[in-house]
């Protein structure tokens, strides 16, 4: 008896290359409440009263001024002060809607993009007591960069900054804006030399003692123990041996070459005060095989950050500069959810069958025994006896 196996083309795509979103995406800067303050970085804080070199960013965005001011539950633009909202360039993508919460005036709207509403900004009489939004959209691909000016007599206090931006037209230069893995494509741990997703590699920590071995860290994919129930991986100790001996071993998931702002969400789970649970990320050859330096370390009491509305569950951010792979390297964890602003994703001819049914729905425990023949067109025949 002879079947044929069946994929659709987006099947083979999620099993290759994990999730990949193309539709627009977006990033919120609160400055209106202490836990939105808590999430942006404040490089410059600038000048209470009058104005000074403001800048602040969150993921991929970085917002400046050169009469601005920020402190904890406020950000202030200053009479005849612009404000600049970037994207990172890494992204590989352009703008494309900026909305903003605003009070006591108005900003002017901006040459070249188009205004929800038209606002008055000039005389004090356009002053506003109560929280107004302003929305600016735009039909250019080629915007990185939003400014605005406070052209009114007054500050502009500014509560909230939504920015909206979608990918630039694909290239032939295998760079994928907004890659994700949600990690719910089930992984084979079995194969302890497993590859998360497309383009991944993995630096196996193996150890021998006593004359006995190999020996391997352990991982576990776990279907619905993930963030809200869905898929994630789990890695246990880092440690391979037995219950006799064994050694730390530094086992390290690869991911492909990526840019700007990377995140994982994180869940501690098996850990103890001498085993405690932390992920730590290390440099790594471009071939995805030699760990280099380490570039930061995440633990529950320092990296691992809150998720709002989630009690367990934390996320580890930090933005590579350039293009690089990176080495995670975990330890009684949880993992789900890797995103990155960018990655190089090369094709593969690669596939992994982990799994076959006969239209019984019988697999090869019960009865029928898989035969997998490459044929000489390339084709796969499985054969079910």
């Amino acid at each position: 008896m002879t079947k044929t196996l069946r994929f659709s083309l987006l099947s083979l795509l999620v099993m290759l290359c994990g999730t990949l979103f193309a539709e627009d995406q977006s990033e919120t800067l609160t400055m209106s409440t202490a836990s939105g303050y808590a999430e942006l970085t404040v490089t410059k804080a600038g000048t209470s009263g009058s104005g000074g070199e403001l800048e602040i960013s969150k993921g991929n965005i970085t917002v400046t001024s050169g009469l601005g001011y920020i402190k904890d539950h406020e950000m202030t633009i200053y009479k005849n002060g612009s404000m600049t909202i970037t994207l990172n360039e890494a992204l590989k993508a352009h703008i494309t809607k900026v909305e903003m919460t605003v009070k006591n005036y108005h900003f002017k709207s901006p040459d070249g993009w188009t205004a929800g509403d038209t606002y008055p900004y000039a005389t004090t009489d356009d002053k506003i007591n109560s929280d107004q939004q302003e929305v600016f959209t735009t039909d250019a691909t080629d915007r990185t960069s939003f400014t605005i000016s406070n052209a009114a007599p007054g500050k502009t206090t500014v509560k909230v900054i939504t920015v909206y931006y979608a990918a630039n037209a694909s290239g032939d230069d295998n760079t994928v804006t907004n890659y994700a893995v949600d990690f719910n494509s089930p992984i084979a741990t079995s194969d302890h030399a497993f590859a998360v997703a497309s383009n991944w590699e993995h630096i196996v920590g193996i150890n021998n003692y006593d004359g006995y071995g190999p020996y391997y860290m352990t991982y576990n994919y776990k279907a619905t123990d993930g963030f809200n129930g869905t898929g994630a991986l789990y890695a246990a100790r880092q440690y391979a041996g037995d219950n006799y001996g064994g050694a730390v071993c530094n086992d390290l998931l690869v991911t492909p070459s990526l840019n700007g702002a990377v995140t994982l969400k994180v869940l501690a789970s098996g850990g103890s005060s001498t085993y405690p649970s932390f992920v730590e990320i290390y440099k790594v050859n471009d071939e995805g095989t030699e760990m280099g330096d380490l570039i930061k370390k995440f633990t529950a009491d320092d990296g691992f950050t809150d998720i709002e509305g989630q009690d367990d569950w934390k996320q580890i951010s930090l933005t590579l500069t350039e293009a690089q792979r990176i080495g995670i390297r975990a330890q009684n964890v949880l993992m789900d959810d890797f995103t990155a602003a960018t990655a190089t994703i090369i094709p593969q001819k690669k596939l992994v069958v982990t799994g076959v049914m006969n239209p019984d729905k019988q697999n090869g425990t019960q009865g029928t025994n898989p035969i997998f023949e490459q044929q000489a067109d390339g084709k796969l025949k499985v054969t079910l006896k």
